[in-house]
């Protein structure tokens, strides 16, 4: 009787270890999904920052002009 408790005490401490485990790698993924920063900034020019989709548009821009040239 005792074995059988024994190792039905043992399979219900690693289901909830291996719950509790599951459960924080699930909540850690949600958790830096919610804190993103949707918009990534690479630099900061007189207080205004810069973004890179910004950078992308404008060197594309100067690119085009210097083509022109």
């Amino acid at each position: 009787m005792t074995k059988y408790s024994q190792a039905r005490l043992n399979r219900i401490i690693v289901k909830f270890i291996l719950g509790v485990i599951i459960l924080s790698l699930i909540l850690s993924t949600i958790s830096i999904y919610i804190n993103r920063d949707f918009e990534k900034y690479i630099a900061t020019v007189n207080g205004e920052k810069i973004s890179f989709n910004l950078f992308k548009k404008m060197y594309f821009i100067e690119r085009e002009k210097q083509k022109k040239y």
